[in-house]
């Protein structure tokens, strides 16, 4: 997979180089909703990443990829973690809202160090985000403000009940994002 990077960034280097000779925005209806965007000046390579973690082995798999990507095309990479904290009634909501927080946002922030630590000098790297609550809504606001040109995520690559249930985080940012979308699937194990 990685040794396909120089090759995929030559081809986004193309095509931004065609998009914008032949001025896209021009033949793209203005009222045009969901997966297409209308480009200002022609589409630019990604220069501010953002990459939502859950710290999983697909989304270490999906960073060392985002990692190969930002440095190859000079771009800053941002990590965000999404803590979910589940309303799970009154008596537990008051045992987890004081140590029991802090101690999971303690360990999050410490992890995502760990993640730019282990990858120092492969990428350029922004400051961690981390926040707490629907990664959904917060992956695409976090993209807003950080104006990010491109979110690179992992995707587990569920199918039938269990996405039925679970869902997916990457399904939905992939709808919504203010920016393109990369799934990365990680490799499956036999």
């Amino acid at each position: 997979m990685l040794n396909l990077l120089p090759f995929l960034a030559h081809q986004v280097h193309e095509a931004a180089r065609d998009l914008q000779k032949l001025r896209i925005r021009d033949r793209i209806q203005p009222s045009c909703h969901g997966p297409v965007h209308e480009f200002a000046e022609g589409m630019n390579l990604p220069r501010t990443i953002l990459f939502p973690t859950d710290f999983s082995e697909s989304a270490d798999q999906a960073l060392d990829y985002a990692v190969e990507f930002a440095g190859k095309l000079d771009a800053k990479l941002h990590l965000l973690h999404v803590l979910v904290l589940l309303p799970l009634g009154p008596e537990l909501t008051m045992a987890m809202t004081s140590g029991k927080i802090d101690e999971l946002m303690k360990s999050s922030q410490q992890a995502l160090d760990r993640l730019v630590a282990e990858r120092a000098g492969k990428a350029g790297f922004g400051p961690t985000l981390l926040k707490t609550g629907d990664p959904r809504t917060l992956i695409d606001a976090t993209a807003a403000e950080l104006g990010a040109d491109l979110i690179i995520m992992g995707t587990r690559g569920r199918r039938g009940v269990v996405r039925l249930l679970l869902g997916s985080v990457a399904e939905s940012v992939a709808r919504t994002a203010p920016c393109p979308v990369l799934l990365v699937r990680g490799e499956r194990k036999s």
